[in-house]
């Protein structure tokens, strides 16, 4: 599943596919193989094959937030809101402090033209991140760091539904996780 992520980055959406298909043929219940699939689906706008995948991930790991989180985005991706809202649910029913679950709830209430409460789950999400910092779906672990962060970018927009953009930029920053 790694190598198809790296087809992505290089554009090579075919690679990543034929990628992504060996990783799940290799171990048919590797649930990141079929949520970064599902992800992949729904960008290229192939929704019930996302959704497949997606239900297959979440058969796999019933119980672990971060898979289902990212196994509800190719509802997010196709526009039914109303299921997407669904499984939100059903992840803040599981962890009602997991950071990621009001992130997507931010995204649905956007869908919807609900901007107050958008905000409303995006300041919740930082606060819950913040006070946990090396929890489910860190991309930090265990401890404490800090980051300067540069990147100049100049092409196609490498996120999901928006591959199809030209843009150009560049960012900085600092991280300081704790």
């Amino acid at each position: 599943a790694a190598f198809a992520w790296t087809d992505l980055s290089d554009w090579d959406f075919e690679g990543a596919e034929r990628n992504f298909k060996q990783a799940i043929a290799l171990n048919p219940n590797l649930p990141v193989a079929r949520v970064w699939y599902a992800q992949f689906l729904g960008a290229m706008r192939r929704f019930d094959e996302a959704f497949v995948q997606a239900e297959r991930a979440r058969q796999l790991v019933p119980l672990e937030v971060a898979a289902l989180s990212h196994a509800a985005l190719p509802y997010w991706q196709s526009g039914n809101v109303t299921e997407f809202e669904r499984r939100i649910q059903e992840i803040a029913d599981l962890d009602p402090g997991y950071w990621f679950g009001y992130h997507l709830a931010a995204l649905a209430h956007l869908q919807r033209g609900k901007y107050e409460q958008a905000i409303a789950a995006l300041q919740r999400s930082i606060l819950l991140r913040e006070a946990n910092p090396t929890g489910p779906g860190s991309p930090y672990g265990e401890g404490r760091s800090l980051q300067v962060l540069l990147e100049y970018y100049r092409g196609h927009a490498p996120h999901g539904q928006f591959f199809t953009r030209e843009v150009e930029y560049f960012g900085a920053g600092i991280a300081y996780p704790f």
